[in-house]
This record gives C-alpha cells, sequence and structure tokens, in this order.
C-alpha cells in the first residue's frame, strides 16, 4: 500500500539514518514501527490514580521504562528511580516467600 504523508525533512533524514544503522530500508523501518505500535498492548491508566501507583502497574504489565515514560509523560529518572525501588520490593517479597 503506497502511503503519503508530509513529515519535517529533519525527521525523515533521522529516521532514514536509524534505518540505514538497523540494516532497513525507510519502508521497512517505518512498517515495523507501524506493526509494532499496532501489536502494542494498551494499559488503561486513569486520570484520578497516582503516577507511583500507575507505574506499578505498568511495571507489572511487563512494560520497559521507555514505555513508561512514554505512557505517562514522567522523567526518565523518576521512572528510572521508581523501577529500582520496585526491583527492590520484588527481591524483598521473593526473598520471604
Amino acid at each position: 500500500m503506497i502511503v503519503k504523508v508530509d513529515i519535517d525533512p529533519r525527521v525523515l533524514w533521522k529516521l532514514e539514518e536509524v534505518a540505514e544503522k538497523q540494516g532497513k530500508t525507510l519502508a521497512e523501518y517505518v512498517a515495523a514501527l507501524a506493526a509494532a505500535e499496532v501489536e502494542r498492548p494498551v494499559v488503561r491508566v486513569d486520570w484520578w490514580d497516582g503516577s507511583a501507583n500507575r507505574c506499578i502497574r505498568l511495571m507489572d504489565a511487563g512494560r520497559t521504562n521507555a514505555e513508561i515514560v512514554d505512557l505517562l509523560g514522567l522523567k526518565p529518572n523518576t521512572v528510572a528511580r521508581r523501577r529500582r525501588m520496585y526491583d527492590q520490593a520484588q527481591l524483598r517479597v521473593g526473598a520471604s516467600a
């Protein structure tokens, strides 16, 4: 299928650069990005729930730090700090079981 989109040339050049580094054509790379986005599981995030609880639920769902940053709009350092605390809590729970 042919799809036409209006993209800032700087964005297009960056996409081409990333695709080239992965040994793919731009079309292959963009198709893979789109397929991954469609296949990505969706976790409902209620706006009234605290971000710490949302982080925990997303971590329980197996989301990566980068995905959590993208979904919740938090800073990468904040998510990394919460991940360390989450991992330590998981180790404690595993040790006591």
